[in-house]
């Protein structure tokens, strides 16, 4: 040891002070291991080393000697009091079998080694239970997406080869007040929960399980980030980091009670000079918890190119009531909204005015009161506004314009009901089979209330004609509104065919 004179203490120098016995011999015989004779120490003793030349700690001694943090802590010692050996181990490059000591610093080397293992060997293990009773688990877990995940195996052996991965938390929205990130369903691997139902090596029929997730690219491989914050070894390194919300996002099931913190106190009051009565109360140790809660969310549906609510949520005084809304409709055409006895709520206000009921011929879809059926456009384009009929062809059963144009009242076609939308060959096309809604008119016309749309005499196909008919003549409907009509104008009408 020429060159260099190695002192020991107790306590962090000042090192004015050496409270432990040298005698000046070591052994560096053994691989990475280091050994001087010591006196005075026990297996807890935390030894100081310094220079007496030199006091700053930190220093090294011919590469064998190191220590690494400026409180100086080696965990890679061992005091052997009966021999008086005190033996310092060189710090490993890579703890490969983490049996032992493991720290942040070896959380990356850790979760790759268990990755490339299957089923309980890669699995994280069991860390606890909630306060509801569900198990807490590391962040590797059985991937329920791959082949090999067998719902069927309920054995450790039978699930032998589950392929394992680290959870992907589904907090990954943007951020609330508190800069955590909102659940996102469906984005992650964990519920809102932060939890799976999925076999563990534990329950190997499956449970419900809380995840500790770690902070992961959008490859699904860990996300590193650089640290000196952590660790005995404290260096600077890139190191595993928790996401949010790092354990239990809302509890799945009811925490028990009597895992939170209250007391019972006993008070003493004076009654009379002989005489005193004891009472018992609870005092509470407030805790704040943060608790994500599920929340009930409805639907929109869309009618006439409006949002109504799918289902209507009104609370009282112990309940949150759901009433769905009624399908199919009960038209309102009135201007108020109220609750019958018998046939219920209302639903949305459609008024009776035949303006805000009827569609312009702008509209890119028309407006329609009733039953509406959605078919194939066949070998022709449709009109919106225009009749349509059913068509067999082959095995297909198609939409397509009405033949209105024959005079002998007698036509091939089935009337099926007017248009709701322009569409092209193999296009969709919505159709107002019965109800109130809007038609095309194809001539200059005298129309008045009641008259009715015959399905024959017009110029082009899909036109209705209105006219006064025989008793055999093929009808849609009949129209709402009296009118001098133009081409192309938009009439209200009720589809009521007479086939």
């Amino acid at each position: 040891m020429a060159g260099k004179e190695l002192k020991f203490s107790t306590t962090e120098p000042s090192i004015t002070i050496t409270e432990v016995d040298f005698d000046g011999t070591y052994d560096n015989s053994g691989e990475n291991i280091l050994t001087f004779t010591v006196k005075g120490l026990t297996n807890l003793t935390q030894l100081y080393i310094y220079d007496i030349s030199d006091t700053t700690i930190g220093e090294t001694y011919n590469n064998k000697i190191q220590i690494l943090n400026n409180s100086p802590i080696n965990i890679f010692t061992k005091v052997d009091n009966i021999n008086n050996k005190y033996k310092f181990y060189k710090t490993p490059d890579n703890i490969n079998y983490f049996k032992g000591y493991l720290d942040y610093e070896n959380a990356e080397s850790y979760l790759n080694t268990k990755l490339l293992l299957t089923g309980p060997s890669g699995h994280s293990p069991i860390l606890g239970y909630a306060f509801d009773g569900h198990p807490i688990y590391g962040p590797l877990g059985y991937d329920i997406t791959d082949d090999l995940y067998n719902i069927e195996a309920t054995t450790r052996v039978e699930q032998a080869l589950f392929i394992v991965k680290l959870m992907k938390s589904s907090y990954t929205g943007g951020l609330d007040s508190e800069g955590n990130p909102y659940y996102i369903q469906g984005s992650g691997d964990l519920d809102i929960c932060n939890g799976i139902f999925s076999k563990t090596p534990e329950f190997p029929n499956g449970i419900f399980h809380y995840v500790c997730s770690v902070e992961l690219n959008s490859s699904g491989s860990i996300s590193l980030k650089t640290s000196n914050t952590y660790g005995y070894l404290n260096e600077p390194i890139n190191i595993v980091n928790p996401s949010y919300p790092y354990v239990i996002g809302a509890y799945k099931g009811i925490p028990e009670k009597t895992n939170f913190n209250i007391l019972d106190t006993s008070v003493t009051s004076s009654t009379t000079a002989s005489s005193s009565t004891t009472a018992t109360s609870q005092i509470n140790q407030i805790t704040t918890y943060t608790i994500n809660f599920k929340t009930l969310k409805t639907v929109n549906n869309k009618f006439n190119g409006s949002d109504i609510p799918s289902i209507e949520v009104s609370p009282d005084e112990n309940y949150l009531n759901l009433r769905p809304k009624p399908h199919p409709y009960i038209f309102n055409f009135t201007n108020n909204l109220e609750t019958d006895s018998f046939f219920g709520k209302d639903n949305t206000i459609n008024t009776n005015k035949i303006s805000n009921l009827k569609s312009l011929e702008s509209s890119e879809k028309i407006k329609a009161y009733g039953n509406i059926s959605k078919f194939i456009c066949g070998e022709n384009p449709i009109a919106k506004g225009l009749a349509v009929c059913l068509k067999n062809e082959g095995d297909n059963l198609l939409a397509q314009l009405y033949d209105s144009t024959v005079d002998n009242l007698i036509s091939n076609d089935i009337f099926l009901g007017i248009a709701l939308n322009n569409a092209s060959v193999g296009e969709s096309v919505y159709v107002c089979t019965r109800g109130i809604t809007s038609i095309k008119i194809g001539s200059v016309s005298q129309i008045t209330y009641g008259d009715y749309g015959m399905l024959c005499y017009a110029d082009n196909k899909g036109y209705i004609f209105p006219n006064s008919i025989t008793s055999d003549a093929p009808i849609a409907g009949y129209f709402l509104e009296t009118k001098e009509t133009q081409i192309n104008d938009m009439m209200l009408f009720n589809v009521k065919s007479n086939f």
